[in-house]
């Protein structure tokens, strides 16, 4: 049950930085899940005889087109529905198709798992984004996103760490053997233990969240009885196509490179420079943690250093410089002739783009009404989903495959995608601040009125 307008259970401080807190941790959770695949590519390769090119179907575009077909209905449901309860529901959906994962026993069955472990996952970040704007006044509304939004980083970050420890263990003792499910290698068990303590976490969001009152709400009046029609989010967002549509595609050709990265850079380190899994996860793993979080903190304070007439305008500076910035370390790391030379220009670039990423949503949050933030948010969410996540490690997994037809020549792949995109980035960017600083600037202020309408 919504709760009502003038409900003020979670009108403190304290209960409000406990929804944020707690759904960061689903978000990190979340990217463990989702990015334990990454740093066990090469015994799933081994043995169940798959290139390079299905690991790239099958942590890229399969994953990210359930996430996209789940995520457009399930924001739907996120803008009238009790967001506590699809938080819920979400996290324990994809933390059980995680442990499945570990159940896989040829390709289409770990391929199901995934498209499970996608549609579960579609669900937060609409839930959450839509939470904070009702939970938080504007001025706090984007550090709670920017911590929010550290989740990625200490997830991807802790994938590579616990999952490599986790899996090192599983390897000592020659995997797992359990009641039913019989004997499970090495990679198996470690997604078995680091799915499962998902469930215990969704239980916890639906016995201590309490649903907070939506702001522009009125559940007396028949006008917000139901969702916004389609096409009313439709015509929204072609009225002001030159900031939407450009934040959109510059978000997702960021997305595209950072994805391909994400994905790909534990297999990269482990082939170029023979170090093993547990290496990397310590190595890289862990200082990935603390840099992409400290980006993510440090991007809830820049866009106050910026100067702009309002706060969209100082968070596209921030996001522009973070992209420029972005370009020579991610481009140069794979070209480096010694792991800690590549490594080093890697944490640059996770920097870079964690305060670029952790900013992306902020907009969205402050110009979008109501009742189409959840599916404004959705929308980001497809698209990136469909180029970033979904072409990114497919197009290193093809360019090794096809264009140098060796695997060891990984390296020369993450180079090419991140060398030739980011640049593009770099100008949908530019081009959308120059709108929000020349001739768009009165749509703007107008968006900024309307969404509190």
């Amino acid at each position: 049950m919504l709760a009502s307008p003038g409900d003020a259970s979670m009108n403190t401080p304290r209960r409000r930085w406990y929804v944020v807190a707690l759904l960061l941790l689903g978000y990190t959770l979340s990217y463990i899940d989702r990015q334990l695949l990454s740093l066990l590519v090469e015994p799933i390769k081994r043995d169940l005889q798959i290139s390079d090119s299905q690991i790239g179907l099958l942590h890229g575009f399969a994953f990210s087109i359930f996430y996209i077909i789940a995520g457009l209905p399930l924001a739907r449901w996120v803008d009238t529905g009790n967001r506590r309860n699809i938080t819920a529901i979400c996290i324990g959906v994809w933390s059980l198709m995680t442990a499945g994962c570990g159940l896989a026993q040829n390709y289409i069955s770990l391929l199901l798992m995934r498209i499970g472990v996608a549609i579960g996952e579609a669900g937060l970040p609409p839930a959450a984004f839509s939470l904070f704007s009702d939970l938080f006044d504007k001025e706090k509304v984007a550090r709670a996103t920017t911590l929010f939004m550290a989740g990625p980083y200490i997830g991807s970050g802790l994938a590579l760490l616990l999952g490599g420890l986790v899996f090192k263990y599983f390897e000592g003792v020659g995997g797992l053997s359990a009641p039913v499910v019989g004997d499970l290698a090495p990679w198996q068990a470690t997604f078995v233990a680091i799915g499962l303590p998902g469930v215990f976490l969704a239980l916890v969001v639906l016995l201590t969240i309490r649903e907070p009152a939506r702001r522009e709400y009125n559940e007396t009046d028949s006008r917000y009885a139901s969702s916004v029609p389609i096409r009313a989010v439709i015509d929204y967002l072609l009225q002001r196509r030159e900031f939407f549509i450009g934040h959109i595609v510059g978000s997702s050709l960021v997305a595209l490179v950072i994805y391909s990265h994400i994905v790909w850079v534990p297999a990269f380190l482990i082939r170029r420079f023979e170090v093993s899994a547990a290496f990397v996860g310590v190595t890289y793993g862990a200082p990935y943690i603390i840099v992409g979080v400290f980006g993510a903190l440090a991007a809830g304070l820049l866009p106050q250093w910026m100067r702009g007439e309002n706060p969209v305008q100082r968070i596209y500076s921030v996001i522009l410089f973070a992209t420029i910035a972005m370009l020579f370390p991610i481009t140069l790391a794979p070209l480096m002739p010694s792991y800690e030379l590549s490594v080093a220009l890697l944490l640059a670039s996770v920097f870079c783009y964690s305060v670029c990423l952790s900013l992306v949503p902020v907009p969205i949050q402050l110009l979008a009404p109501n009742r189409m933030r959840g599916q404004f948010t959705a929308l980001l969410a497809l698209v990136t989903g469909l180029v970033g996540v979904g072409l990114g490690p497919v197009l290193v997994g093809l360019s090794t495959d096809f264009l140098f037809h060796d695997e060891n020549k990984l390296h020369l792949s993450l180079a090419l995608v991140s060398g030739v995109v980011t640049p593009f980035a770099i100008f949908v960017f530019t081009y959308v601040q120059s709108q929000l600083k020349g001739k768009a600037r009165r749509p703007v202020s107008e968006l900024k009125g309307e969404s509190n309408e």
